[in-house]
């Protein structure tokens, strides 16, 4: 029995070479699975972006964040809903925003794992909050100050902001000044920012150079 056994063990291939075939049969299967049989096989996409999150992993971190401009490609490519890797779509139709976060009592966002990963030290965030429930329960005491009266009662304020913008950059055009944009942005955002969460804007729109303190 035990020298049948021993032929049995020195007939049997290296192991090395075992290793190699399931690992084989496992990318097989994974390929397979992607390509045809997941629920997201029936949206068009590159097939090796279907394949493989290296696609991503290439234009984002080997060409330097450029996977959003990829992207923009492809939509011009295949339309308006691509598959951009094996787990995810990217829609670029704005007429898709209110069936995808609609609000509705059945209408259910789940966020996978996956996605939340690298950002476990705040994962009790609403933001980060992966179960659909848990997430409605720790957004509920933020739901008032997002509600659209609320949000309607707001537009005076941007419509002061927007306004004293304007004043500001047809001044400084009629003198000739160069205004760095990321500096507009930031400087808005930050009024209305404080203005919405403070009920005091920062009015930092009304500064000489409309920038940040501190800034260059």
């Amino acid at each position: 029995m035990l020298e049948q056994l021993s032929d049995l063990m020195e007939a049997a291939p290296p192991l090395p070479v075992v290793v190699l075939a399931c690992l084989g049969v496992y990318l097989s299967g994974v390929s397979l699975y992607r390509l045809y049989l997941s629920p997201l096989s029936r949206f068009p996409g590159p097939k090796l972006a279907a394949l493989t999150g290296w696609y991503e992993f290439y234009y984002d971190i080997i060409k330097d964040g450029q996977f959003y401009l990829k992207v923009q490609k492809l939509h011009e490519k295949y339309g308006p809903i691509i598959r951009i890797n094996p787990w995810e779509l990217h829609a670029s139709d704005p007429v898709l925003f209110s069936q995808i976060y609609s609000s509705g009592v059945k209408h259910r966002i789940e966020k996978y794992a996956w996605s939340q990963q690298g950002l476990r030290l705040i994962d009790s965030s609403h933001i980060l909050t992966e179960s659909h429930e848990l997430h409605k329960l720790r957004r509920k005491p933020l739901a008032t100050f997002f509600s659209s009266r609320n949000t309607d009662n707001m537009e005076p304020i941007i419509w002061q902001i927007s306004r004293r913008i304007r004043s500001r950059l047809q001044k400084l055009h009629r003198s000739g000044s160069v205004v760095k944009m990321e500096d507009l942005f930031t400087v808005v955002s930050a009024d209305l920012v404080a203005a919405f969460s403070f009920d005091d804007a920062a009015d930092l729109t009304e500064t000489d150079e409309l920038q940040l303190p501190g800034s260059m």
